[in-house]
């Protein structure tokens, strides 16, 4: 079952990360826009658009694409591991956790994947913010 439950937090973990690239970067875009004329997400995606193309919107993906899938397998087998730790605990590992045996593996889960998606989030925003590849950093580039 541990095997199962890392698997498919890393399959779970990359589908999240490519399908929510493009709206984090602009959204990371907008934080960084500087003081001025008002700017909204649509006008932000037009002009990224416009100025870097269609794959800069998953720019500073391939580090985070790898880590993230890591993050979320841990997530799930974490989570997974807890509850069943629990389940034995009890003596009834056929019994449908309680919320507060829910929340507990849901709070130990997240704090064993935090350390590895913490800065990694950070590497991501500052590719995601750079408008042009970097010299000598081959990985600092859109995927495709």
């Amino acid at each position: 079952p541990t095997t199962k439950d890392f698997l498919s937090g890393a399959v779970a973990g990359a589908i999240a990360m490519t399908a929510t690239q493009p709206l984090d970067t602009v959204r990371v875009r907008l934080q960084q826009k500087q003081i001025g004329r008002p700017v909204g997400m649509l006008s932000m995606l037009g002009t990224t658009l416009r100025t870097e193309g269609v794959l800069s919107l998953w720019k500073g993906m391939a580090a985070p694409l790898v880590f993230c899938s890591l993050q979320t397998a841990i997530l799930y087998q974490s989570y997974s591991a807890v509850l069943r730790l629990q389940a034995s605990a009890s003596g009834d590992v056929h019994q449908i956790p309680s919320v507060g045996q829910g929340f507990v593996a849901g709070c130990v889960a997240g704090f064993a994947q935090v350390w590895i998606w913490s800065p990694v989030e950070m590497v991501k925003v500052r590719m995601q913010l750079m408008k042009s590849a970097a010299p000598g950093v081959p990985w600092a580039v859109p995927i495709g």
